[in-house]
């Protein structure tokens, strides 16, 4: 199929750029994460921003340079997202090493963002096996670090995956409700374990006052 494309490249200059565009034609290269933009929060902003649950959702853009796993020297290959305890999986792209996904994939999530930063979001790019005995096999694994979403609503990652080639995929992290902090959750929990000890105590605890003659000076 590559002869074909390169002859009709002649007439379509347009599709070309299109590609060059959307990242089909060029070969992906590992950078630092670029950053949406910046908040300008103080501490105390940061620190209210951390508390707050939310929604994180992870937009799958491509990856070039992927490891071949099939016989024909290409890969049928998706994304398995883990946040926490919650995973995701986008479409596998079939016959290729260069995959263009663009789909994102939504985490809600209960926890603060602070907990969701410390958890981190863990991408395996997986290569799909439909047959009956074999298994998914992995092509690589990329850990996002989340810290910089204290400040900003938007990264863009270009991470190198661990058995070859690049993925690009952005995280954008919505702000939802405030999350209790935990100390406040315990001294909730404490408070409302003494008023049940204090109100089945009730008759023992006033039985067990003194009679009222040591109370006289």
């Amino acid at each position: 199929g590559e002869t074909a494309a390169a002859d009709g490249g002649g007439g379509g200059g347009g599709d070309d750029a299109a590609a060059a565009d959307g990242g089909g034609g060029g070969k992906l290269e590992a950078a630092a994460p670029a950053l949406g933009t910046d908040l300008g929060l103080d501490e105390a902003g940061v620190a209210e921003r951390m508390g707050k649950s939310g929604t994180l959702r992870v937009h799958l853009v491509s990856a070039s340079g992927l490891a071949a796993k099939d016989k024909g020297g290409t890969s049928d290959p998706f994304v398995n997202c883990k946040l926490g305890k919650k995973a995701r999986a986008c479409k596998a792209i079939q016959k290729t090493l260069d995959p263009q996904w663009d789909e994102t994939l939504e985490f809600v999530s209960k926890v603060s963002l602070k907990t969701v930063i410390k958890n981190g979001l863990l991408l395996d790019v997986m290569d799909e096996d439909k047959g009956m005995l074999d298994s998914n096999d992995l092509l690589g694994k990329v850990t996002a670090d989340l810290s910089l979403l204290s400040s900003t609503n938007e990264i863009t990652f270009h991470e190198a995956v661990s058995s070859g080639g690049v993925i690009k995929f952005s995280v954008v992290w919505e702000e939802g409700e405030a999350v209790p902090d935990s100390a406040a959750k315990k001294a909730k929990k404490e408070a409302k374990a003494k008023a049940k000890e204090a109100t089945t105590d009730g008759p023992r605890a006033e039985a067990a006052l003194e009679p009222e003659t040591t109370q006289q000076l």
